[in-house]
Order: C-alpha cells, then sequence, then structure tokens
C-alpha cells in the first residue's frame, strides 16, 4: 500500500469558515461555508458563499469532511483570518443552524 494523500486542497483557494455533513442518504453530501479567493485580484470575498460537495460513498465525504474540518480549526486559530470569522459570524451560525 503506498502512502500517496487520497486528497489534496489547495488552501489558498478559499478560506473554510464552516463544515458539516449528511451521510443518511444513498448519497453523502459536505455543506461548507467559504470566502473565495477572486483570481484577478488576489483577494478573498468578505462575504462567505455556502456550496455543496456530493459524493457517491460515505468514505470519500468522510475524507473531504475531515480535511475541510482540520482546515477550519486551523483557519480559526490564525489572526490573518479573524476578521472574516467576525464579519461572517451570524451567517456561520445560521448554516451550522440549517444544516443539522
Amino acid at each position: 500500500m503506498s502512502n500517496k494523500p487520497i486528497l489534496t486542497l489547495d488552501m489558498n483557494e478559499k478560506i473554510y469558515l464552516a463544515v458539516a455533513k449528511d451521510t443518511t442518504n444513498d448519497l453523502a453530501f459536505v455543506y461548507t461555508l467559504a470566502c473565495n479567493k477572486d483570481k484577478k485580484t488576489n483577494l478573498y470575498d468578505v462575504f462567505a458563499t455556502p456550496q455543496v460537495h456530493t459524493f457517491r460513498t460515505k468514505g470519500g465525504a468522510h475524507v473531504f469532511y475531515k480535511t475541510v474540518e482540520q482546515i477550519v480549526v486551523r483557519n480559526e486559530s490564525l489572526e490573518v483570518y479573524k476578521s472574516l470569522f467576525d464579519f461572517n459570524k451570524k451567517q456561520i451560525e445560521e448554516f451550522m443552524a440549517h444544516i443539522r
């Protein structure tokens, strides 16, 4: 068995603020809330955008979810991203309330 990564995410593409999952159906869903990077200006949007990621298997969803979850924990601890979390606090709360 090789030790190659099963998933690689570019941590500069977006700043993840929240993540949740639903694996109760035939398909598995991972919901993310992130501030996307504008490719023209190289700056991050201040307003977070929700996305849904659909997986055929729960295992694939779990890997993606746990990876993004670790990124969220890291982002929360970085002072440089504090303003994005503060600005989107209400949206993060609403996101988590509606997803669960």
